[in-house]
């Protein structure tokens, strides 16, 4: 019967629930949309019902990996894994794996079913502590921030991505025309009005932000 469903299915246009063997087979456009979640959910519970447990638990892996760009640290005992929120990448990626691993299998949320989910995302997400950490190495110029990703070289402001693994943010938004009336005056107090000592603790500040240190020597 199911064969016959999802011939019929295909015919015009539509899919059949319980046939799909990978996360293409949905052509979801949006991961982060209510549309996608329930398309995902629905082929769940086919390939549940289908007993196609194994099908149904790398699809659900595949998911929640693509959606949450999970990272997993790999160690020899205890694996760190991360996931994207948006901005920046959190510590707290088995958690938030648990909490879609609900969110999609509702009352089939059950030990048996999440735990394969949770290994093979562990395994497809393996990265090692060197690659993870000096990622964002690799963009010197670039200033997470509140409201983006700000060059701090041209002043662009440019979107969030999950391709730079920043673990941090500065908590503040760019804002091009603020002012600081109260801290240039106070640099200026402490330094004695004198020109080129305040631009030097100027530079010392916006050192504090830059991520190489091509400074060998101190100030």
């Amino acid at each position: 019967f199911n064969d016959v469903a999802a011939m019929l299915a295909k015919e015009i246009g539509l899919h059949y629930p319980g046939i799909a063997k990978s996360l293409d087979d949905l052509a979801l456009t949006d991961l982060n949309d209510e549309e996608s979640l329930k398309t995902v959910r629905n082929e769940v519970f086919a390939l549940i019902i289908n007993d196609k447990i194994h099908i149904m638990t790398d699809l659900v892996a595949e998911f929640i990996k693509k959606k949450l760009y999970i990272k997993t640290e790999y160690t020899e005992r205890n694996p760190k894994t991360w996931y994207f929120d948006g901005k920046i990448y959190r510590t707290n990626g088995i958690v938030k794996i648990q909490e879609q691993c609900r969110e999609i299998l509702q009352e089939h949320y059950h030990f048996s079913h999440y735990t394969p989910i949770i290994q093979k995302i562990h395994v497809d997400t393996r990265i090692t502590f060197e690659e993870f950490t000096t990622n964002a190495d690799n963009y010197p110029d670039f200033l997470p921030v509140q409201n983006g990703i700000l060059n701090i070289r041209t002043r662009e402001l440019r979107p969030f991505t999950p391709k730079i693994y920043y673990t941090s943010i500065i908590n503040a938004k760019y804002n091009p025309s603020a002012d600081f009336p109260k801290i240039k005056n106070f640099i200026h107090e402490i330094m004695n009005n004198v020109p080129e000592h305040i631009t030097t603790i100027q530079e010392m500040f916006g050192y504090m932000f830059y991520r190489d240190y091509n400074i060998q020597k101190g100030f």
